[in-house]
């Protein structure tokens, strides 16, 4: 489309009796308007999402607490649930099911997960997600924190680079942040000392 237009406003401009210096300059802006049309924002993006990366993103423990036998998770069902109960050394994860009902995971005698329902959540300590997609960037946040008084405990911020709006158009998401990578294990563990760990 830039090609056809450049070479429309070249004719046009001949037929007005324009010299050949006026036509190269009209083609040179004609076809540096339509390379900047999907790229302008292209830095401004980038310098927004090194900011971020560096102000904002990476993990921040503000308190741990010890001796924890479980907690509410976002992240639930069997295969998650029997990874916190049997490699973590948690002894109890609450969360919905798929009919999103509240259920309690837990390890029978023999060591296979069995799920309970309940009425509700009971445990001290919370960890969600969230996730927000902002305009250049798209943020998402994994967060511990005390069921009863809503006090953060943890935190630990990824941003994903979305890019300009050409690249958004095209649903391009990039790398996230370097030095982000602690394992949710740790962070967890680090944060919620599970009781088969405390000394």
């Amino acid at each position: 489309m830039g090609v056809v237009v450049t070479a429309l406003l070249v004719k046009v401009s001949g037929r007005f009796g324009a010299k050949w210096k006026l036509k190269a300059l009209l083609a040179a802006i004609s076809v540096a308007v339509f390379i900047l049309i999907p790229t302008w924002d292209v830095i401004p993006a980038q310098h927004e999402f090194e900011r971020l990366c560096q102000s904002e993103a990476g993990v921040k423990i503000y308190k741990s607490a010890e001796g924890v036998e479980g907690f509410i998770s976002v992240f639930s069902g069997v295969g998650v649930a029997e990874d916190f109960l049997k490699n973590y050394g948690y002894r109890f994860v609450e969360g919905t099911d798929v009919f999103t009902h509240w259920v309690r995971y837990s390890l029978d005698a023999q060591g296979r997960v069995v799920a309970q329902k309940i009425d509700g959540p009971m445990a001290r300590y919370r960890i969600e997600e969230e996730q927000v997609p902002l305009k250049y960037v798209y943020k998402t946040q994994v967060v511990i924190e005390d069921a009863i008084t809503k006090e953060k405990l943890a935190t630990k911020t990824a941003f994903f680079r979305l890019g300009g709006w050409f690249d958004q158009l095209k649903r391009v998401v990039y790398e996230p942040c370097r030095g982000n990578d602690m394992r949710l294990e740790d962070f967890l563990t680090k944060t919620l000392i599970p009781v088969g760990r405390f000394r």
